[in-house]
């Protein structure tokens, strides 16, 4: 989501560039200029309904003993974590996260395995760990 919007504004600054360079030096044709304008807006309409597409396909779900996650766009799959195993749980945002008040839950086990709910609200993302914290602490849950 962070690559749309810079790649749309670059097309009309790329074209400019391209008239520009025709305009100093005539014997440059135009059309490359355009076809590269046209080739980046292409691509960042790509990415965009791409980005929409796993954006709507990815979730959570937080139920009386496991934490579910499903993402994926072309490989789908959903995972699932006892609340028993729990042994970390991180919240974590990069400078484009936190630009859109976005933040990533990360719960981990003592193995290898961990499950992260990527791109949530700040909110949620503290009341998702507030919750979880409570449920592994208390050991409401069993192994």
């Amino acid at each position: 989501m962070s690559t749309v919007l810079p790649a749309a504004l670059a097309a009309p600054a790329v074209a400019l560039a391209g008239e520009a360079v025709t305009f100093l030096t005539p014997a440059v044709p135009v059309w490359p200029w355009w076809v590269l304008s046209a080739t980046v807006v292409v691509w960042a309409s790509l990415r965009w309904v791409r980005l929409r597409a796993a954006w709507s396909w990815s979730g959570y779900s937080l139920t009386e003993t496991d934490l579910w996650v499903r993402a994926g766009l072309w490989t789908r799959h959903i995972e699932s974590l006892s609340y028993g195993r729990i042994q970390t749980i991180t919240v974590h945002s990069g400078p484009v996260q936190r630009r859109f008040r976005l933040a990533t839950v990360s719960v981990a086990t003592g193995s290898y395995y961990a499950l992260a709910i990527a791109h949530v609200s700040t909110e949620q993302a503290e009341e998702i760990r507030d919750r979880l914290t409570a449920v592994a602490r208390n050991g409401q849950v069993p192994l």
